[in-house]
């Protein structure tokens, strides 16, 4: 099934006599509401949810925040009722929706994206001081360490020390994408 474009979501949005940004923040939370409900099933589950899973999402709702998501997925999920297949007992259905939106907000208030977008981990300015050349490696390098931040839980300093053993950009990239590796 083929989801609409997110400018279909907008023009119908437009009738409404909103800001851009509003238009924008509502057609994320709407496209990315049931998260929440998702991520907490994963966790019933037995299922790991990396920090990582809530900076991306910060960074997919800008201009809305984790903590504007929870609300709209307490509202939805308070608005459909507790509708059940007994047949079908791994069908997305929770029985306790504030259970959820409660795990996200205490989650993203935790990692510090409750209402934030994540600052970066690295910045180019700390390429330059490790006396890399500035170009389009240092988007590589710093895609990577978020890369590695997020999908393997590395913090700055684990990052920076890998940096350390590279004598250029290249090397750099070398030894996050080697270390990328290696976390799997």
């Amino acid at each position: 099934m083929n989801q609409p474009e997110k400018s279909q979501h907008a023009h119908s949005l437009k009738k409404l006599v909103w800001t851009t940004k509003t238009t924008n923040a509502v057609v994320t939370l709407v496209k990315e509401h049931l998260w929440p409900g998702v991520m907490y099933r994963s966790i019933q589950k037995g299922e790991i949810v990396r920090d990582g899973a809530f900076r991306r999402l910060a960074k997919r709702l800008k201009p809305a925040t984790i903590e504007d998501l929870t609300y709209v997925f307490e509202a939805d999920s308070g608005g459909r009722g507790p509708f059940q297949d007994p047949e079908h007992k791994d069908q997305f259905v929770l029985q306790f929706p504030d259970k959820a939106a409660e795990w996200t907000r205490t989650r993203a208030i935790e990692i510090g994206v409750d209402k934030i977008v994540p600052k970066p981990i690295l910045q180019g300015r700390d390429l330059i001081a490790f006396g890399f050349t500035p170009g389009i490696n240092f988007g590589i390098i710093i895609n990577l360490a978020e890369d590695l931040r997020n999908d393997h839980d590395l913090d700055r300093n684990s990052i920076l020390e890998i940096l350390s053993k590279a004598k250029n950009a290249e090397e750099a990239i070398r030894h996050l994408r080697n270390t990328y590796e290696e976390q799997k």
